[in-house]
């Protein structure tokens, strides 16, 4: 299919690309869900980079970005520090 931007040039389009590009964006979609730690979103993150250079689709790639801001949440700072330690530390004293 042929369509022409808002410059007046020419675009090839077709559906196979379309496909290709919410098949790779379902599947970024995935990998930002099923990461558990902040590494694991960094390494989306560059993901979600690649995805935007190969589709050139800002409005998905910037729903990706807000998708891993909201999983940054739900995941916290991702690390058991010393003071979780001893939080988890008094519990188990108190279960026995």
């Amino acid at each position: 299919m042929m369509t022409k931007d808002h410059n007046n040039n020419r675009i090839n389009f077709s559906i196979d690309s379309l496909d290709e590009m919410l098949r790779a964006k379902i599947k970024t979609k995935r990998v930002i869900e099923s990461c558990k730690t902040n590494k694991q979103l960094n390494v989306a993150k560059r993901l979600v980079r690649r995805y935007l250079d190969l589709t050139e689709d800002m409005v998905g790639s910037s729903e990706l970005e807000l998708d891993i801001l909201s999983k940054r949440k739900e995941v916290g700072g991702g690390n058991f520090t010393k003071r979780d330690w001893n939080k988890f530390i008094k519990q188990m004293e108190k279960n026995d």
